[in-house]
């Protein structure tokens, strides 16, 4: 009865009807202790940050991801990147100094927020939602290189299209994208356990740090860039 009665509304409701039953399910998982933790652990922030990325950057993911495989997608033409501006969890904009990606205020250095280009890894696994960061129009990549103390970024001049169509040839420039309601992390696939960290202090170079280290931020906010 309950399902013909759903079927009912959203007949008679339309597209309004249908954006009933899904609040009313995700009321129902909340209430049952089913949701998830983006439901739980969304941080406050100013109302401009909030309409910041997940959805639309989830759907431009998806749809470029959809029914094409690896393979198919070097033939394909390339789809056409979206650009985003990346904050910290203090709404500390990235920007591009030299050969460094810094946190902290662009005006402060004669600078401004670097527009980061996001084109996805075809050839890794989508659910973990992997990404190519570009740079300077796409022209150059955040790329992870191993050092004598660890794993560590560095801007490489190798443009986003051609890692497009590399696929797991290009994992050095992949960044798995994790949720956290409308923070994401950014964990680097070559070096599992190792994420995009802020500085401590403004004006500072991003840099990798361990999951498990202490104060490490690696949170960030994408905020679509016209």
């Amino acid at each position: 009865m309950l399902f013909f009665s759903i079927l009912s509304l959203c007949s008679s409701h339309g597209r309004r009807g249908w954006w009933c039953v899904r609040k009313w399910l995700q009321l129902r998982r909340l209430k049952n202790g089913q949701a998830g933790m983006s439901y739980i652990l969304r941080p406050e922030i100013p109302l401009k940050s909030k309409m910041l990325v997940s959805t639309h950057m989830e759907r431009f993911l998806r749809r470029i991801n959809k029914d094409q495989s690896p393979r198919i997608a070097r033939m394909c033409s390339l789809p056409m990147a979206r650009y985003y501006t990346i904050k910290d969890a203090d709404q500390k904009a990235l920007y591009l100094r030299g050969d460094q990606l810094l946190v902290g205020d662009p005006s402060a250095d004669d600078c401004c927020a670097e527009k980061i280009c996001i084109l996805p890894n075809r050839g890794l696994d989508r659910t973990k939602v992997p990404i190519f960061l570009g740079l300077q129009g796409g022209s150059r990549c955040l790329a992870c290189v191993e050092t004598e103390e660890g794993p560590s970024l560095q801007l490489e001049d190798v443009n986003i299209e051609d890692l497009y169509k590399g696929g797991e040839q290009a994992t050095r420039f992949t960044f798995f994208q994790r949720s956290l309601g409308s923070a994401f992390r950014l964990e680097a696939a070559a070096w599992p356990g190792w994420f995009l960290c802020g500085p401590a202090e403004p004006q500072q170079p991003v840099r990798l740090a361990k999951e498990s280290e202490p104060l490490a931020c690696t949170e960030f906010y994408f905020e679509q860039s016209r």
